[in-house]
C-alpha cells in the first residue's frame, strides 16, 4: 500500500523533492490560497510550525488555483506574497490542481486516503491533511478549521506520538532479550536490577532505584518477587536500619556468567543504518535529555 513517503513534487523554485526526506515526521498537507477568505491562516500555520518544528512538524503548502481563481499569482510570486505579508517559512511547493484529472499524484493519494464529509473531492482552500510519523494519514481537516483548533486535536498531540515511539522502542528491545533471559528464567526488569548488582553487591534500595532512574515503591516489589525466586537477599542496613541492602546469593552471581554474551548479542541486533556504534554517543545524550526534561517537567507540577 502507497504512503506519502512514495511521492514527489517540486517545490515553488522548481526543485523536485522527494517526500521519503519526511519519513519519522509529523507532516501537515495544505492548498493553500493568496486571495482567500481563509489566507490569514497562514500566520496561525506558521506559528504551529515554529512552535513544533523542533519536535518534527512539517507543514508543506500547495498552493492552487482551483477555487475561484484565488491564486492567480506564479510561484515566486506567491513565495514573495507569504514572506511578506504572513513571514512564511514552511516549504512551499509548486503550484498545482488538487481536483480532476490534472490533480497531482499527491492529492489523489490523500483524498483516497482520508475522505470528506461529501465524498472525496477537495472543497476549498486551507483544507488540511495530517500524517503521522509512520506514514498514516491519520484525518482531513476541513478550510474552516484553523491551525490553533487544530492544535487542540488529539491526533495533533506530538507528544503523544513520541508516547507511542517510545513505547513501540521499549517493547521490540524487551522481546529482543525475552529468548535468552527466559532459558534463566529472568524477565527483562529483573535483568535490568542485576546489572546494577552485578556492576556493585550490596547496595541500597534507594541507590538501586537512582540507576535505573525508577521510584524506590516501584523497585521495591521487583526486588521482593527476585528473593523469592532465589536471585538476591534483602536485609536491613547495619549503619541504618532504616535503609534496605540488597545483596545477590550464588545463583544470582552465577547468572553474570550464563550471561555475559547478552548485552553484545542484543546491542548487534538492534544496530541499523540509523543506530550504528557511532550514532549510540548521542542517541544516550539525546535520550538523557528527554528524562532529564521530563523529569524536571513533573518536579515542577
Amino acid at each position: 500500500m502507497a504512503k506519502i513517503y512514495d511521492f514527489k513534487a517540486l517545490n515553488n523554485k522548481g526543485v523536485e523533492v522527494d517526500f521519503a526526506q519526511y519519513e519519522g515526521k509529523v507532516l501537515m498537507i495544505v492548498n493553500t490560497a493568496s486571495k482567500c477568505g481563509f489566507t490569514p491562516q497562514y500566520d496561525g500555520l506558521e506559528a504551529l510550525y515554529q512552535k513544533y518544528k523542533e519536535q518534527g512538524l512539517v507543514i508543506v503548502g500547495f498552493p492552487c488555483d482551483q477555487f475561484a481563481h484565488q491564486e492567480p499569482g506564479t510561484n515566486e510570486e506567491i513565495a514573495e506574497f507569504c514572506r511578506i505579508n504572513h513571514g512564511v517559512t514552511f516549504p512551499l511547493m509548486a503550484k498545482i490542481e488538487v481536483n480532476g484529472d490534472k490533480a497531482h499524484p499527491i492529492y489523489n493519494y490523500l483524498k483516497s486516503a482520508a475522505k470528506g464529509t461529501f465524498g472525496n473531492a477537495i472543497k476549498w482552500n486551507f483544507t488540511k491533511f495530517l500524517i503521522n510519523r509512520d506514514g498514516t494519514v491519520v484525518k482531513r481537516f476541513a478550510p474552516t478549521v484553523t491551525p490553533e483548533k487544530m492544535e487542540k486535536e488529539p491526533q495533533f498531540r506530538l507528544d503523544n506520538q513520541l508516547c507511542f515511539r517510545l513505547y513501540t522502542a521499549s517493547r521490540l528491545i524487551t522481546q529482543a532479550y525475552h529468548p535468552m533471559l527466559g532459558e534463566q528464567g529472568l524477565t527483562y526488569p529483573q535483568y535490568l536490577v542485576m546489572m546494577v548488582l552485578w556492576e556493585k553487591d550490596a547496595q541500597p534500595v534507594n541507590d538501586i532505584a537512582k540507576r535505573l532512574r525508577l521510584e524506590t515503591n516501584t523497585v521495591t516489589p521487583l526486588l521482593k518477587r527476585m528473593e523469592t525466586e532465589g536471585f538476591l537477599t534483602r536485609s536491613r542496613g547495619r549503619e541504618d536500619a532504616r535503609q534496605i541492602i540488597v545483596k545477590l546469593t550464588k545463583k544470582g552471581r552465577d547468572l553474570q556468567e550464563k550471561l555475559a554474551d547478552v548485552p553484545e548479542a542484543i546491542g548487534s541486533s538492534l544496530l541499523c543504518e540509523s543506530v550504528t556504534p557511532a550514532t549510540i554517543p548521542s542517541l544516550y545524550a539525546m535520550l538523557d535529555g528527554i528524562i532529564h526534561q521530563l523529569q524536571n517537567k513533573q518536579t515542577n507540577q
